[in-house]
């Protein structure tokens, strides 16, 4: 979501980036809280409440469901930008399952090895 007239697209993915990670790191840290707690905060009177929690509850879901949801089933498709807002959302909500998933399940490691070894063998060849 473009919060500045003059923010860029580029910098909008950044800045999405940043707070994707921002709550992936926040996400880890409350999963201590469990699902029915998440799952009250999606009734909070908090609108940043609302939206962590709606996000801790459907983590899993893909992108293109939520970008669904936000653009049909909440009538995003009214107005200029609707679509872009919608998909960006979903977009930065995808980035963030993805790093909770990578900090949940190390992966890097076993990629970097794999990386490694078929580059060698390419230079061999």
């Amino acid at each position: 979501m473009l919060s500045d007239s003059d923010e860029t697209i580029l910098a909008a993915l950044h800045r999405h980036n940043r707070e994707s990670q921002s709550e992936a790191m926040e996400i880890l840290r409350d999963r201590r809280q469990g699902f029915l707690q998440n799952l009250r905060g999606c009734w909070s009177s908090d609108a940043v409440v609302r939206r962590e929690s709606r996000l801790r509850v459907t983590l899993g879901v893909p992108g293109v469901v939520r970008l669904f949801y936000r653009y049909i089933l909440r009538g995003g498709f009214i107005g200029s930008y609707s679509f872009d807002r919608a998909a960006l959302q979903a977009t930065r909500e995808h980035w963030t399952e993805m790093k909770v998933r990578e900090r949940e399940k190390p992966w890097r490691d076993a990629t970097d090895a794999l990386v490694h070894r078929l580059l060698q063998e390419r230079a061999r060849r």
